[in-house]
This record gives structure tokens, sequence and C-alpha cells, in this order.
């Protein structure tokens, strides 16, 4: 159980990956984005960073590094800071010193380190600026881009989204600085093709700063078959190896039944997510809202989706959960259907879903969130966080309250056949 529930906490932030970097964002859906606790990022992005290499993946790219700068293999895009200084009194950066730590890899220079870092949610590229510069106006980083990509900024200039002609965007984007006391402080980022600004309102901060960007690549995918009022990724879920995804429908019409619901399962190959199943369920109804919440295994081959309003005899919307044994990943139209209803038990805090006759499988609902003691942090070769005190990640993450941690955690489940 203590193995099953730690592989339960690298679904979680992966799931979470899925909410947030997976469908490419509107300018408005930035904004909203805000209600994310950044103290609860930084956690997240910690737990699970280390040193970048090159040719590795890490929010779906692959990185070439040099101290002046990184280039996003496959892709038409590179980034070097250049210039430092306020405003319009900048000035050229002197060559730089790399250094590797246990945590990331740093290019010291006398007036700032700039690091990197590898997480499972995409590449930091993180500046230290250890004293205050000299002259009037706000703190200035200038960065060379390099790209034929044309840049979009987002509506509240945190984030910068540059769309390629196979539908996938690489995101410059959750810019964040605080201050030596860890006081937040204003950041955004100006465009222009050729340069990336990043303007910090400094004024009375306590010196070093911290500037704290992310790189990674996101595709808006789509249902082949989508209608007006699918309500598609209202859930979401990944597998452990970020390579398979399964999206929830509930508001998809089947048939002449509305709002049955479906689910949708998405496989990645070479960095493009491509449609390869449609799930329905084989005795599904009108506003059974099969999709409302979605799950896969860790091998992505076991899914798990619920029908929250699914009548059971005589009982309106008691609602049920399809457990299915194979998903499939190359017929994209294949529609497969999920057989037999599961009902759930409480076993130490944890529930299981019973599917007869083929046994137990393991799955969560939002009562999982009263079970925090889920095993010692372990960070495995990949960077993916093993096991995790919740509690101990909330209080580091300053505490949030139960909305902000089931953003993070709603999605999360544990579906392992044989438990």
């Amino acid at each position: 159980m203590k193995t099953a529930l730690r592989t339960t906490i690298s679904l979680l932030l992966v799931s979470w990956l899925a909410l947030t970097f997976l469908p490419a964002r509107s300018a408005q859906a930035a904004e909203e984005d805000a209600s994310i606790p950044p103290d609860l990022l930084l956690a997240a992005l910690d737990a699970t960073s280390r040193p970048p290499v090159a040719g590795s993946r890490t929010g779906g790219l692959s990185f070439t590094f040099e101290a002046g700068g990184l280039q996003a293999a496959g892709l038409d895009w590179g980034v070097a800071l250049s210039k430092l200084g306020r405003e319009d009194q900048v000035r050229a950066l002197g060559a730089a010193e790399a250094t590797r730590t246990e945590r990331q890899t740093e290019y010291r220079r006398p007036e700032l380190t700039e690091w990197r870092r590898a997480t499972a949610f995409g590449l930091q590229q993180g500046f230290t600026i250890r004293s205050a510069p000299s002259g009037k106006g706000a703190l200035t980083l200038r960065l060379s881009l390099s790209t034929d990509l044309r840049g979009r900024l987002d509506a509240d200039k945190r984030g910068l989204s540059f769309p390629t002609e196979d539908g996938r965007t690489l995101r410059y984007d959750h810019l964040l600085a605080w201050d030596a006391n860890g006081t937040a402080l204003d950041a955004q980022l100006v465009y222009a093709p050729g340069e990336i600004r990043i303007i910090v309102q400094d004024a009375g901060a306590a010196y070093p700063l911290t500037i704290d960007p992310l790189i990674y690549l996101e595709q808006k995918v789509i249902a082949s078959d989508g209608a007006a009022d699918d309500y598609f990724g209202d859930s979401v879920a990944l597998n452990a190896a970020g390579d398979t995804a399964i999206v929830g429908t509930p508001g998809d019409d089947i048939g002449g039944n509305a709002h049955q619901g479906s689910a949708y399962v998405f496989a990645r190959s070479g960095g493009v997510w491509s449609q390869q199943a449609k799930l329905t369920a084989s005795d599904g109804a009108a506003y059974d809202l099969f999709g409302s919440s979605v799950q896969l295994n860790v091998a992505g081959d076991t899914a798990i989706v619920g029908a929250l309003w699914d009548a059971i005899g005589a009982n309106a919307k008691q609602g049920s959960a399809r457990c299915s044994a194979a998903v499939p990943r190359d017929s994209p139209r294949n529609v497969p259907v999920l057989q037999g209803r599961s009902s759930c038990v409480r076993r130490s805090g944890v529930y299981l879903c019973r599917e007869e006759p083929r046994g137990a499988l393991g799955c969560r609902r939002r009562e999982l969130l009263k079970a925090r003691r889920l095993g010692e942090p372990e960070l495995a070769e990949d960077g993916a966080l093993r096991g995790r005190d919740l509690g101990a990640l909330a209080e580091r993450a300053g505490g949030p309250g139960e909305a902000a941690q089931l953003q993070l955690l709603e999605l999360a489940a544990q579906v392992r056949p044989g438990v």
C-alpha cells in the first residue's frame, strides 16, 4: 500500500501538469491561472528539480545548453541573457563560469547567477541578482531571442506563446520574482521580435532578488467530433510517463441521449498528441454525465471513468464508475465501451473500486485529501516525485486553503489492477 500511495503522489503532480499545461491557454485563461498559489507551484518545481542534461526532455522539449543561452531542439527557438540594468540604462554582461550542483546548473557572473533546472513541468531559467544596479527605473533584464516564430504576449504580461505550424505552442511562462525576504515583486515581460525583456519593480526590495520563468511545450487538443456544450476537458488525467492522456466530456450527446457523456484517449509520439479512442458506456443514458471524472493507471493501459448522474435502479443521479482493463492507443476510429459498474468501499482512508468479476481496482475520491501521511519524499532518476507528505508540502507552500489543495489534487488517483 505504501508503494501505491507513493505512486499516487507522482500522479498528483502529473495530473496537475495536465490541468495547467496541456491545453493551450487563452489570455483570459492566463489571468485565471493566478488562482494557482505561486508558493505551491514553486514547492512542486523544487521537489522535482534536477540539473538539465542536453538532449533529455523536460516540459515536452529537449534543449541544448551553452553558458550564453539555450536552444530548444527541433524548434526554431533559442534565448540568451545579454544585458542587465534599469530600463534603457543597461549594459552587456561578460562571460559566465558554469558549475553544476545537486539540483541545477549555474552560470555565474559578478552581477548575477543564471540557473537552470529540469523539472516535471518544464525548464526553469532562473536568475539571482546579487545587488541593485545603479540608475533609475525598474530592474531590467534583456534576453536575445533567436526564432522565426511569432510571439504573443499574455494579457497579464507574465507569459509568452510561440505557436508552431503543427499546432504546438512553446511557452515562456509563469514569471515570478521575489526578494531576499520572500516578498513577491511585480514582474512583467515585454516582447519584441528578437528580444524578451523582464521588467521587475524592485523599489524597496531587499537584495538578492530571484526571477524565475518556466519554459515548456503545450498542445491544444480537441475532440475529432466535438460539438457545442460537450464540456470537453471537464476532467483530465495523464499516466506516469506523461505520454497517454484521457479527457472527460460529460456533456457529449451520444446518439439521441443528451449529455450522456464520453471520454477521449490521446497519445503523445514525437512530442505531438493525437486522438486514439473515444470511450462510452455500454448502457449509457441521457444526462449520465459520463466523463465527469477520469483517471489512468501508471502504465496508461487502464482507465476509470465516472458517470456522476447515472441512475441506478430507482435512484436518480446515484452515479457510477466504469473500469476498462485496456485503453487502446493505436486505432483512432475505435470507439470502445466500458462494461460494468463499480462499487466503492473504503479501506484505511483510501477508496477501492471493485468491478466483478475482475477483482479490485484502486482509485480515490475527494476524501483521499484526508489521508495526508503518504510516505517520505523520494526522487526517481527522471525527477518524478514518488512520495511526499501532503501536509508538509502545503505548509511549505504557505498553507494554502482546501480550495487550492483541491485544485492540485482533484484529479489525482491510483488505478491498479489486483490491489
